[in-house]
């Protein structure tokens, strides 16, 4: 279990580093969301709304998939979901 708590507290610090990016940048672009993908390796499981503007609140589901050791012999999916409003930062 300490593993499994470990993993989903990386992911959601992960989570709060991206939304931050996501609204300093204030775009949602396929291109740009690949990129977080390979840079922080996660999947994007949902972004909404699609074509957010300036000061809308975006949500955001990421997940990561984990395979335990000891608790079962197949991999399951970790998620994080956040919210940002795009473009505000402080």
């Amino acid at each position: 279990m300490l593993c499994l708590s470990s993993a989903y507290s990386d992911l959601d610090s992960t989570a709060i580093s991206i939304g931050y990016i996501i609204s300093k940048r204030a775009i949602t672009e396929d291109f740009f969301l690949r990129s977080l993908e390979s840079k922080y390796n996660v999947t994007f499981e949902s972004v909404m709304p699609k074509k957010p503007q300036i000061g809308d609140t975006v949500e955001f589901v990421i997940y990561r998939m984990y395979d335990p050791l000891i608790m079962s012999s197949h991999e399951f999916k970790i998620t994080a979901r956040r919210t940002t409003v795009l473009g505000y930062y402080g």
